[in-house]
């Protein structure tokens, strides 16, 4: 505003100045026409200056209006604005709280999700766990049922071919003695008929004894199949009863590793008794060892055939396995699993130390067996460290549990039946060649006693002839023994009267 007065009072102050020069000089000038005019040109240029002055004083006015319009504009959007800086500030405000509550959400959330991912983890590995289990239960079942498709093909395969050869023994040998006797029978006289017998009886021996050990194997075999099955049957419940007992005895047992190992091998003991196997004839048990490095005793060594051996050292681990099961909290249960694991783990070192494979007097193969009484012990040991068997196995150490214990020494029980009815077959094979080799005595002692009883009957008749010829007088020998009678020689018997006949007829001849 003040500047537009500022303006205004300019102006007028150059029309007033026009003013004066006009009035101070145009009386000097007023017979001078062109100075007239030339005055009248000046005042229309004052009269148009000054209606331009007064235009420009309504503009200034106008512009003033405006100026003083937009300033109380400007005041009340300055208001309006300062109210919606406040109101900004506040939403600033209520969206920092906001952001400040999303980055507790979100943190929230996270934990939530890490939780999630650890119970996934977690269902994970319980369910690989519970498959693992599934699938030990099912390769069991299957070798079991292998095993027995296996025992009754052989056992089968075994009796038939076992009553084949024993029913071709036994008819080919009755029918060569039936028809060597029915050649000869009509050859045999009283006369010789005690000596045939004395050669014919250890021959009937001979045979009996074949046929009664035929009929025993025939015998064993079929009881061995009756048996088989309830055998098979047994397996898994002996099995599982052991694995229970083992459980129940899990807390009367923790804390004491003497008791344990004591525990672990009376296992052991009813696995051999279940397995059908008979101290120190199949296994020997805590038997002493000299070696470089000090004496050393083995729990166990079973017997293979042809003098081969495998150690068996029980190991117990239940400390660490009862607290994994009794526990609730998570952090305590890993960490008694990877102690369990690492209990597992220094057992193998512990057996791997002893060097039983290397003892000398054993014939074994090349690696020990380590007996643990839980399979689940090394079921949850595995679940830490599933190269565990692989590491075992490095150091020449099998790892064995009840179940897998149990089948390994069905199989070297098998083995040794196998091996003894070998045995018994070879026996009696050799017995069938030693039948063979008398019968073929029996033939030639048979054919030479045919011989001897030809020529003796040859002879026979030679002498009967001799008795009967006559000599140069015409006088058989017949004929001079009974002239010898005849002459009142004292005598109680009496020529056979057919031999007198012939006799008298060479007599005549």
């Amino acid at each position: 505003m003040n500047t537009t007065i500022s303006i205004f009072l300019f102006l007028s102050g150059i029309a007033a100045g026009i003013c004066l020069f006009a009035f101070k000089y145009i009386p000097l000038s007023k017979d001078n026409a062109a100075k007239e005019q030339k005055i009248n040109n000046l005042k229309e240029n004052i009269e148009n200056q000054t209606q331009l002055s007064n235009n420009l004083k309504i503009e200034l006015e106008n512009i003033a209006s405006k100026v003083s319009e937009e300033k109380n504009a400007n005041i009340s959007l300055s208001k309006d604005n300062a109210a919606k800086e406040q109101k900004i500030h506040d939403l600033m405000g209520n969206i920092e709280n906001q952001m400040r509550d999303n980055a507790a959400k979100e943190q929230k959330i996270n934990d939530l999700t890490k939780n999630i991912e650890n119970l996934s983890k977690d269902n994970a590995a319980k369910e690989q766990k519970i498959n693992n289990l599934k699938e030990n239960i099912e390769n069991q079942t299957q070798f079991s049922n292998n095993l027995k498709i296996e025992f009754e093909n052989i056992a089968s395969k075994n009796i038939e071919n076992q009553t084949q050869l024993s029913s071709n023994l036994k008819t080919e040998f009755e029918n060569i003695a039936l028809k060597v006797l029915e050649e000869k029978n009509a050859k045999i006289t009283d006369l010789n008929r005690i000596s045939l017998e004395n050669i014919v009886f250890p021959f009937k021996e001979k045979i009996d004894e074949f046929r009664n050990k035929i009929d025993n194997l025939q015998t064993y075999e079929a009881e061995k199949m009756s048996g088989l099955q309830k055998e098979l049957e047994k397996l898994i419940s002996i099995n599982n009863s052991v694995s229970a007992e083992a459980k129940n005895l899990a807390n009367a047992l923790k804390g004491d590793n003497k008791l344990q190992g004591t525990w672990g091998e009376m296992c052991l003991e009813r696995i051999f008794e279940y397995a059908g196997m008979t101290k120190d004839v199949h296994y020997e048990s805590q038997k002493q060892f000299k070696a470089d490095d000090g004496k050393k005793i083995p729990d166990y060594i079973v017997k293979l055939p042809d003098g081969k051996h495998i150690v068996i050292d029980a190991k117990t681990s239940l400390v660490a396995y009862e607290k994994y099961y009794n526990t609730q909290n998570e952090d305590d249960k890993k960490n008694s699993l990877k102690e369990h694991s690492s209990s597992v783990k220094r057992h193998i070192d512990e057996l791997a130390t002893k060097d039983y494979i290397s003892l000398p007097g054993l014939n074994q193969p090349e690696y020990a067996l380590m007996f643990v009484p839980l399979d689940g012990a090394i079921s949850i040991a595995l679940d830490d460290k599933p190269d565990l068997i692989e590491y075992a196995f490095k150091k020449n150490i099998a790892i064995v549990t009840p179940s897998t214990l149990l089948a390994t020494l069905k199989t070297i029980q098998y083995i040794w039946r196998q091996e003894n009815q070998k045995k018994n077959v070879i026996e009696i094979a050799k017995q069938g060649g030693s039948l063979y080799d008398n019968f073929v005595t029996f033939v030639e002692v048979l054919r030479e006693a045919d011989k001897k009883i030809s020529e003796a009957k040859s002879k026979t008749q030679e002498a009967i002839k001799r008795l009967s010829a006559s000599d140069k007088k015409g006088n058989s020998l017949i004929a001079k023994a009974q002239r010898l009678k005849d002459l009142g020689s004292p005598t109680k018997k009496e020529i056979p009267e057919d031999l007198l006949k012939n006799g008298d007829k060479n007599d005549a001849v």
